[in-house]
């Protein structure tokens, strides 16, 4: 690799090819978004240079990289490191518009109450909420709507407890308190409506009880999905999420 060996072993490496692969397994298990990129281009080095100590302990000659193939090479592998900054910050810039603005975005991957009438649920993509991470925590809110209010009026919203934004799909559920399973009967609730609740830092879940008290404080809400019957589910997603029926 190089014509002279001592210009390979650098001090913040381990010497022998046992220890390099170690250090290999090491990197490989501690994979996250720009560090990813950059590691692997540490990892061609280390793997070049496990290669060379197996050759010297076979009593093989050691192999010459001219140089040109080392610039292609590192070029090469700076190559994961646009497309993990294209992915991060401009792939996952989408708009996010409040539910009752109308928006396609296939933001909601299924949602619905379980089969014992006790909870509901939503999986979501979290990597089109991304942009929200720094400021904000997910939460949902389950509550029925005979259509005598206003739908951000809907009383004895149950809420999820927080969830952090990350990329992959995200499942929250929230619990049934036994008043809001009384209500439910009392006005014969035939839909379940699931929203999506991005809460700003700070704000607390007790402070708010309807969806537009939770608007006035700065809750954003991009979905609001409606359940009649089964399990709807708006697109099939990569992880199969725990099912929620009814």
């Amino acid at each position: 690799m190089f014509r002279d060996q001592s210009e390979v072993n650098f001090v913040c490496l381990p010497s022998g090819w046992k220890n390099r692969a170690l250090l290999v397994c090491f990197i490989a298990v501690n994979f996250d978004h720009i560090v990813n990129a950059i590691s692997a281009l540490c990892e061609v080095f280390i793997l070049l240079m496990i290669w060379q100590d197996y050759r010297r302990a076979r009593g093989k000659t050691e192999l010459y990289i001219p140089r040109k193939s080392w610039v292609l090479m590192i070029v090469l592998s700076l190559i994961p490191v646009g497309a993990v900054i294209y992915n991060r910050y401009f792939l996952v810039n989408v708009d996010l518009r409040e539910f009752d603005a109308k928006s396609d975005l296939p933001l909601v991957l299924s949602y619905g109450g379980d089969g014992g009438g006790t909870a509901c649920g939503m999986t979501v993509q979290g990597k089109l909420l991304m942009s929200r991470k720094p400021n904000y925590k997910l939460a949902i809110g389950c509550f029925v709507w005979d259509g005598r209010e206003d739908i951000l009026d809907a009383p004895y919203l149950q809420l999820s407890n927080f969830y952090d934004i990350r990329e992959g799909n995200i499942q929250m559920q929230a619990v049934y308190s036994e008043y809001f399973i009384n209500y439910r009967v009392q006005i014969h609730a035939a839909a379940l409506h699931v929203a999506l609740l991005n809460v700003p830092n700070g704000v607390q879940l007790s402070q708010f009880t309807t969806l537009r008290q939770a608007r006035a404080l700065g809750v954003l809400i991009p979905n609001v999905s409606t359940q009649i019957g089964q399990l709807v589910t708006v697109r099939p997603p990569p992880q199969t999420p725990q099912k929620l029926t009814q």
